[in-house]
């Protein structure tokens, strides 16, 4: 990790920040509020649930918790790299249970769990109000590498 704690810290709440902001990042689109980021480099975010985030039944569709996994993981990968250009390989998500009706938010929980030379590894958990697991998820984020003006083709 590139930057100390305090600077990582400090990037996350500014990422989470939306006051006077247009929507430059997904965490605008989602309401996003920093909650923390400890010692041990767990990012840990509030996304306000909104009526257009809710399928027919009324519980939080999935491509959102998706979404809000995959702000989060992105996020303290980003920061954990020093800010380097990533993208997201893939997300693996398990959907343990739904939102009721009458919840307002969900809380994700993110730590990077290796980084590679070039793949970053975050896992990720989704809770409701209650404090319920309502998904788990891997990503694996790669490191996007500036484009190369004699590739080495094999």
């Amino acid at each position: 990790m590139k930057w100390s704690y305090e600077e990582r810290k400090k990037k996350l709440k500014e990422i989470c920040d939306i006051s006077g902001r247009e929507f430059e990042s997904g965490m605008l689109v989602f309401n996003a509020e920093f909650v923390e980021y400890t010692e041990d480099n767990v990012f840990v975010v509030k996304y306000e649930i909104l009526p257009w985030h809710r399928n027919p039944m009324g519980y939080v569709q999935g491509g959102i918790i998706c979404t809000m996994i995959d702000n989060t993981a992105g996020a303290v990968a980003w920061v954990s790299l020093g800010c380097e250009a990533i993208g997201t390989i893939d997300l693996h998500t398990n959907f343990l249970r739904g939102t009721h009706e009458n919840e307002n938010h969900i809380i994700t929980k993110a730590k990077v769990v290796s980084i590679g030379r070039r793949v970053v590894n975050v896992h990720c958990d989704v809770y409701n109000e209650d404090g319920l697991v309502v998904a788990t998820a891997n990503t694996n984020i790669i490191r996007l590498l500036s484009p190369d003006d004699t590739p080495i083709i094999v």
